[in-house]
């Protein structure tokens, strides 16, 4: 599986600052425990993080799937955020979490890494302060009576929206970058209710000849004959943001946050505690197929390098690829030193290096 910078077809997206107005429904996600983990314990603080400014804060995220939630939800179930300070961090399920942050009605959400961009070049007050799932494997596949890009005339395709929309532009391109050119290919583009479930079954029905796909379908539907014409791994998932004001004002709290939340991402990226994390999601709600099963360990590797860090340059290049409305400046959408406070209580190096 090839491992690189995300390259995609440039973005030109409506301006975020509209959502600002966008009055958002906000639903608290409870967890509940499950068997404690087996896993080395956490060197000792290096440090302070100075006392937290305010106590409580909210975290927006959009995906209630296992692999968007896990290391969440392993810092709750193991007070970690309580042990770096905190009294409770609130995780919220909403499909607004960029429009939250910008509004202030969230502290902290899980943002698109590209999104976060396009928000400073539209003047949102959004910081980004940690990476959280750096890398996203691309996968699409196709069925097996499809030889060449020529078959799919004719054929329903789904590449996550219609042409000119940023998935379906950065998965076209990806197609060709693999050899699989549908310039001037007469298909089909469609869009489907539901999620990527749905997707697959019309797959494996023949009503769709090319879908993306996520890990957890990959080895069913490798056992069907499919053929991957797209499978690597590219950076440019999720990062975490902030509300510009919050952070400015509550550099501890925000510290005390992303400590509690690296401590999470470690125990996820530990596989010897695949069968906890497994009960934790079970026991919020979470259907334990298994296909999230077998995928597990391919999950986990998206959060590299598990320290809240991030290759800055595979940034740049996200966004100069992306984003044609201008240079995003990133002295302006980052705020680092809460996160350089964080790793620096838990004894890691500084991640991105202060002198990129």
């Amino acid at each position: 599986m090839q491992i690189r910078g995300h390259q995609g077809a440039r973005r030109r997206s409506p301006a975020l600052a509209a959502m600002l107005a966008v009055g958002t429904a906000l639903a608290s996600f409870g967890v509940v425990g499950a068997q404690s983990p087996s896993f080395a314990p956490t060197p000792a603080p290096v440090g302070s993080l100075g006392t937290p400014e305010v106590g409580t804060v909210t975290l927006g995220y959009r995906l209630p799937s296992l692999n968007s939630v896990a290391a969440l939800l392993v810092a709750q179930d193991r007070g970690f955020w309580q042990e770096c300070g905190l009294d409770e961090v609130q995780l919220i399920q909403t499909e607004q979490v960029t429009a939250g942050v910008a509004s202030g009605s969230l502290n902290f959400g899980l943002v698109e890494t590209v999104d976060t961009g396009q928000a400073q070049l539209d003047g949102l007050p959004i910081k980004v302060v940690a990476g959280y799932r750096p890398y996203s494997r691309n996968v699409i596949a196709v069925r097996p009576e499809i030889a060449t890009p020529a078959d799919l005339a004719g054929k329903d395709i789904l590449l996550g929206g219609t042409p000119g929309t940023r998935d379906f532009d950065v998965r076209f391109e990806l197609l060709k970058e693999n050899g699989f050119d549908l310039t001037g290919v007469p298909f089909n583009a469609v869009a489907v209710d539901g999620g990527s479930d749905a997707w697959v079954a019309l797959l494996l029905e023949g009503k769709l000849a090319m879908t993306p796909i996520f890990n957890r379908h990959y080895d069913n539907l490798k056992a069907e004959g499919m053929q991957f014409w797209v499978d690597q791994q590219d950076f440019g998932s999720d990062h975490v943001t902030g509300y510009a004001d919050f952070v400015a004002a509550n550099p501890n709290t925000t510290a005390a946050f992303l400590c509690g939340l690296i401590k999470g991402i470690q125990v996820w990226s530990d596989p010897a505690n695949k069968e906890y994390i497994l009960g934790l999601g079970a026991a919020t709600g979470i259907e334990i197929t298994d296909g999230i099963r077998n995928a597990y360990e391919l999950d986990i590797v998206n959060y590299k390098p598990f320290d809240g860090g991030w290759p800055l340059d595979l940034m740049v290049e996200l966004f100069a690829t992306n984003l044609d409305d201008g240079t995003v400046d990133l002295d302006e959408l980052l705020a680092l030193d809460p996160l350089y406070a964080a790793q620096a209580y838990l004894g890691l190096p500084l991640d991105p290096a202060p002198a990129q």
